[in-house]
């Protein structure tokens, strides 16, 4: 329960003003620091980032049961060796294998040891075992779910740049063309924002960094969405973590956006009225008979307000 959401964009790796920029492609990406254990049945915003930062110079965001994370993560740390190059496929291609051995692992433990078998016995004994008990474990086996998803980012080469999503079935998926992607309970509002926004990857930096925070910001509408916002950089040079000054002038931006956004259909009505004055006239506000306490109502069950009787009258004159 929570929200990662990342976005590709053209980065300058050119410091000189004076000199042609050097494109390349480079990664904004943000959190919330909700954490959810769902053995304990429990949601709760905690004090740190949800994800890994690893020597790869990759950065790994997770979303769901952060106590299957926190096992992945830290196998996926052992395996990489410091000075260890691998491209940011390779690293969300072992994210996902580690994350289908913990779902067997646990799918086992469930409905394997009870019968005391794991998972090389049960391939070893099926012949052995009566067929319908064989088909139903199988099916529990390949059936059973973890709340678990993942976001690899990082920069492969002086131009590339890329984003995989890792399910809970330890499928990957390339969202290098699509430009961004959010996972979570919160991913769907931020994947609607970005689609709003047509938001492509060759933005550049400043409104990536814009549209990446808001699109966190609108995942906040979900309740189990934290409200702390934790944003990195990704580039050829490494993960950088976006400074709190920069932070709290995104979200200053997004308050005067919403301070906006609210003067917005007194706007409309103003421009619309202007508009069809002529061949629709409405009141702004509905006569007070109609917004009459209930209370006042009361007594008042089945009569026709003068109004509406004043046009059945009108109505039926014309007809």
């Amino acid at each position: 329960m929570t929200v990662c959401t990342a976005a590709l964009f053209f980065w300058n790796y050119n410091p000189k003003p004076e000199e042609p920029p050097d494109l390349g492609g480079a990664i904004i990406a943000a959190s919330d620091r909700a954490l959810t254990d769902s053995g304990l049945g429990i949601g709760y915003e905690g004090s740190r980032f949800k994800g890994s930062a690893l020597a790869t110079k990759q950065l790994v965001l997770v979303a769901g049961d952060i106590t299957t994370h926190s096992a992945i993560l830290r196998l996926l740390n052992a395996e990489l060796k410091p000075g260890q190059t691998k491209t940011t496929l390779q690293t969300a291609n072992m994210v996902a294998r580690l994350l289908r051995e913990y779902r067997m692992r646990e799918a086992a433990h469930v409905f394997l040891a009870p019968l005391n078998l794991d998972e090389n016995s049960f391939l070893a004994q099926q012949r052995t075992m009566e067929p319908t008990l064989v088909m139903e474990l199988a099916n529990q086996l390949q059936e059973h779910k973890i709340d678990a998803e993942a976001i690899v980012v990082g920069c492969d080469d002086d131009k590339e740049a890329n984003i995989y999503r890792v399910n809970g079935s330890g499928v990957v998926t390339c969202h290098r063309d699509i430009g961004f992607l959010s996972i979570g309970s919160g991913g769907i509002h931020s994947s609607a924002y970005f689609m709003t926004t047509s938001y492509t990857n060759v933005t550049m930096y400043y409104r990536a960094l814009y549209h990446t925070f808001i699109a966190k910001k609108k995942a906040e509408v979900d309740p189990f969405v934290g409200g702390y916002t934790d944003m990195f950089l990704i580039n050829r040079a490494g993960i950088t973590k976006i400074a709190d000054g920069v932070i709290k002038a995104l979200q200053k931006i997004y308050a005067a956006n919403l301070e906006q956004e609210k003067q917005l259909p007194e706007a409309a009505e103003k421009q619309l009225v202007e508009a069809e004055k002529l061949l629709f006239p409405q009141p702004s506000e509905p006569p007070s008979e109609f917004t009459q306490k209930s209370g006042d109502q009361a007594g008042d069950v089945g009569k026709i307000p003068k109004a509406v009787r004043n046009t059945r009258r009108h109505c039926r004159r014309n007809s």
